[in-house]
């Protein structure tokens, strides 16, 4: 997302963010979404043990494929809720490195590749960061006026446009669902009422970040995304040590073994490198694009079409993550979008 178009959002006031406000808005909350999934898919698919361990103890593998399936669902939700409005999501790659759309945590980069401490402290970490973490990590500043210090600060001011605007907003755009599992944490749902849109934002707000009194996603029994993530960098569980007091000291979590895979420079690699593994995300992108297009029953399948096709490319990617790159470290998939054939 450009700088110009986030500083015109910006500028709006917000008594006067109307309906298409809140089409652009949420449009970029779609690709802030988007952009959050392939430097998680990077760090879990980098891990060589792709099974999570025995035990009632949370380990890396586990955390980062809990924390994709949720993204998955905020994206689905962001989705619904620009349709709701009447508006059509677009779906289109995010450049690496750079900056979260939407003017969000402007101080971050965020790149791809394979799990390491850095890249989940300083990126997996970074792009959840809560406004008020009860568990180390600074608190997050924005240049006021100018961007959001954090995800939860952008999802607040959709939120007050939706309160602001009333069920004149909701004009019944197409509503796709889905469940990754048998958990309500892990289900797209219907956007038909100002109401439902509140819950949808705050449940995205609170599985990422949980809130400014406890690290937990309330109502759904599992720390938030930040917390699931400082759990790998620490090594350890998140305990409550003293009321109202947390600290990483629990059982161990221990870093799992991870194939090298290079970060990704900017622009991407040779297309007969990585020309397989871009062609199938284009492929999900285009599918997903055009679930929401069509709506009904042929949009269920071209969404579900866009999610089969996303469960391949685990062993596309895992392959460049084992050829050795210029440089040093391997390949990895770069998450580039192809061109059309001619």
């Amino acid at each position: 997302m450009s700088d110009t178009r986030v500083a015109d959002l910006l500028a709006v006031a917000e008594t006067d963010r109307d309906r298409e406000w809140l089409r652009r808005s949420l449009q970029t909350a779609v690709e802030l979404e988007l952009s959050t999934l392939p430097p998680y898919l990077c760090g879990l698919w980098s891990i060589k043990n792709q099974a999570p361990s025995a035990g009632s103890t949370p380990d890396a593998y586990s955390i980062i494929l809990s924390v994709v399936l949720e993204e998955m669902v905020h994206m689905g939700l962001a989705c619904n809720m620009l349709s709701a409005v009447g508006g059509t999501p677009h779906l289109v790659a995010p450049t690496y490195p750079g900056h979260l759309p939407g003017g969000v945590r402007p101080d971050l980069i965020v790149y791809l590749s394979g799990l390491t401490e850095h890249l989940v402290h300083h990126v997996f970490m970074g792009i959840e960061l809560p406004e008020h973490p009860v568990a180390e990590f600074p608190a997050p500043s924005g240049e006021p006026g100018g961007t959001y210090p954090t995800i939860g600060a952008f999802y607040d001011a959709i939120r007050r446009a939706f309160a602001q605007g009333g069920e004149s907003l909701i004009v019944g755009g197409p509503q796709l669902t889905t469940s990754f599992s048998d958990q309500e944490n892990e289900t797209i749902y219907p956007i038909t009422s100002v109401l439902d849109a509140q819950k949808a934002i705050q449940e995205i707000k609170e599985q990422g970040e949980g809130t400014s009194r406890t690290p937990d996603a309330p109502g759904f029994h599992e720390l938030a995304h930040y917390y699931r993530f400082g759990e790998i960098y620490h090594g350890r569980t998140l305990i409550e040590v003293a009321p109202g007091r947390w600290d990483y000291g629990g059982d161990p979590v221990p870093f799992p073994e991870c194939w090298p895979m290079a970060k990704v420079p900017a622009g991407g690699y040779p297309q007969d490198i990585t020309g397989s593994f871009d062609g199938l995300f284009t492929s999900v992108l285009a599918n997903l694009e055009a679930a929401w297009v069509e709506g009904g029953t042929t949009g269920q399948s071209f969404l579900q079409n866009g999610v089969n096709v996303m469960f391949t490319l685990y062993p596309q990617a895992v392959t460049l993550m084992q050829i050795p790159a210029p440089g040093g470290g391997n390949y990895g998939p770069d998450f580039l979008m192809t061109s059309p054939n001619p």
